[in-house]
């Protein structure tokens, strides 16, 4: 005789819960991520393609050439302490 599992109550049919809810909660429904800081990085970027799109080959080249000049060891320690500090 073949066992048959129980019927699924209603309230854990197995539907996700951490789908964004309508009305003003919306908001504070964030899950795995956060929607307002996903929206302002989003929009950041697009801000600065509009501004300096056409420059990001030289802005990394310049980027590279500040980390193997005379400041590269203070950008490295402030970059380690920015990824310390995002740590906790």
């Amino acid at each position: 005789m073949t066992q048959q599992n129980p019927p699924i109550p209603p309230e854990t049919d197995n539907q996700p819960t951490s789908q964004p809810q309508s009305g003003p909660q919306s908001d504070k429904v964030e899950g795995e991520g956060s929607y307002e800081a996903t929206k302002d990085y989003d929009e950041d970027v697009s801000d600065f393609l509009k501004r300096r799109g056409g420059e990001v080959e030289k802005l990394a080249k310049d980027a590279e050439a500040a980390l193997d000049g005379p400041e590269g060891e203070d950008l490295r320690a402030a970059e380690q302490e920015a990824r310390d500090r995002a740590k906790g």
